[in-house]
């Protein structure tokens, strides 16, 4: 990739984009949560954005820090914020092809609510980073069919570390 930009609106930038020297290289989770920089690189370079990517490992990946170095911000004049939180990517290749990916309506709003399987699938991928697979499956199974178990005290065991 040659150059991305992210159209973000006008009241994201000091929260995400700035200082930018700190925000294209978060040394912590914390300052990666906060940086569109590493946020869109991770994403494009690995297909996907998870906890995974605020591992200490994944916060040195020179590949994405790269890439970070390559992304710039504009303010997005169409911006549907604050009642959304919308934006863009915009991708330009190095043989000068372009590529733009755009979101009015950000997923999980009322109007564009996330489903069961989304959900699912998010609380697959975060849980089992703490749980483990098995533990996980379980939990996700109690908590699919709350309504059979006879109290929370089950689901509060499940949960709590051996």
């Amino acid at each position: 990739m040659a150059k991305v930009r992210v159209l973000l609106p006008a009241a994201a930038v000091e929260t995400v984009c700035e200082p930018a020297a700190v925000r294209r290289k978060p040394d912590d989770p914390y300052t990666a949560i906060l940086s569109i920089y590493y946020a869109v690189a991770a994403a494009l370079a690995r297909g996907s954005y998870s906890l995974a990517d605020l591992e200490p490992g994944a916060l040195a990946d020179r590949e994405v820090l790269a890439l970070a170095e390559r992304v710039e911000y504009e303010i997005d004049p169409l911006t549907t914020f604050p009642k959304y939180f919308s934006g863009a990517v915009i991708v330009t290749t190095k043989d000068g092809r372009i590529f733009e990916r755009r979101e009015d309506v950000h997923r999980g709003s009322p109007e564009r609510s996330l489903t069961e399987a989304d959900i699912i699938a998010k609380f697959m991928d975060n849980v089992q980073r703490a749980l483990g697979r098995d533990t996980c499956e379980r939990v996700r199974e109690a908590v699919l069919d709350i309504e059979a178990l006879p109290d929370a005290k089950r689901l509060a065991e499940m949960l709590s570390p051996a």
